[in-house]
Parts: C-alpha cells; structure tokens; sequence
C-alpha cells in the first residue's frame, strides 16, 4: 500500500540537471498530457526539450524523495519525483511564473505535486525575493488546479494563448499567490 511522501520521505529540492531531462521526458505518457503540461510542446516529448523549457533568467528544479535516515542525495538512497521551474516574468524580476510542474506516474495521487508546488512557492519567496508567483491550467485540468488552491493560489481570471502555430485561442485559468497572502498563511499565530 503506498504512503504519503510526507509519512515515507525526505524531500529536497534541488537545481535540475540536464542529464535527468531523459527521465522528465518519459513521465508524459500520452498527447493529452502534454497539451496540458506544455502545449507547444511536440509528442512524443524528447530530453532534449525538456532541457530547453526553463526561460532564460529562470531556474528547473528536481524535487528528490530520500528515504527517512538518508541525508545524502545518491543513486542508491534518493529517487527523482518531480520537475518544476519558477521563470520571471518579463520586465518584472519580482515576479515569478511556476510551469511544467511533473511527477512520476508511478507516485502521482501520493501528495508530491503538493509537496513540490510548496517547495517552489518557498524557493520563489524566500531564496528568489519574489513577491508575487503566478501560473496558468486549462480549465479541465482539475487536478492541477485543485493542487494549486491547497498551495494558497487563487484564481484570479481567464486568459486565452495560442500555441505553436495554431491559430485556435486556448483558455486558461490564471492563477496568482502573493507573497504577504503566503505569510499571512505561514506565519504562527499570536
């Protein structure tokens, strides 16, 4: 029976390494996963455009699972459990977008997107200054959305993109948490 990643492990957020893009490449198993990960990705996904995602000036990150007892990251201890990144968005280095947030298939609906969501939202606030994070999902993707929500984001409004050479609008749920809004939820209370 699986546990929960908070129950079974350690969890570290690290600078994602491009020799792992493999890896990230073959969690998206099918065309709808991407669309909904990254539509103006092509299928099937390759490493190679994995290790292109992250925008210039922004940071990929691998969130690794060490098993409880284990301090070091090594092959034989720590397995990679999931991708994101936090990218400025343009012109405002003290705001950040959250993309391509993914897990592992075999350990999705165990808590990780969660744990992952949280550790960006720390990184991006803490280590990066940032003091707002915003992010965008399709509308269906209720999962997502329902992760993001239970990090603290708020849905803020519609907006429409197209991808790729498509010339058909697509629309997505923005979704935006600010730093004050964070600590308000963070901080002991009195």
């Amino acid at each position: 029976m699986p546990t929960t990643c908070q129950q079974a492990d350690v969890l570290r957020l690290l600078p994602f390494d491009n020799r792992f893009a493999q890896t990230v490449s073959r969690w998206v198993t099918d065309r709808e996963q991407l669309r909904l990960l990254a539509p103006s990705s092509t299928f099937p996904l390759s490493g190679e455009r994995v290790s292109r995602w992250v925008k210039p000036g922004g940071r990929a990150y691998s969130l690794f699972a060490v098993s409880a007892g284990q301090h070091a990251i090594d092959s034989k201890s720590a397995r990679l459990i999931g991708y994101g990144e936090l990218n400025p968005m343009r012109g405002h280095a003290e705001h950040l977008w959250i993309g391509h947030v993914v897990i592992d298939p075999m350990r999705r609906g165990e808590g990780y997107g969660l744990a992952l969501t949280n550790l960006l939202i720390d990184e991006a606030f803490t280590r990066c200054g940032a003091t707002r994070i915003s992010l965008v999902v399709f509308p269906e993707n209720i999962v997502a959305a329902r992760c993001y929500q239970k990090a603290g984001f708020k849905l803020i409004g519609e907006e429409y993109h197209r991808f790729g050479d498509s010339a058909h609008r697509h629309r997505l749920h923005r979704f935006e948490l600010l730093r004050a809004d964070h600590l308000a939820k963070t901080e002991p209370r009195p």
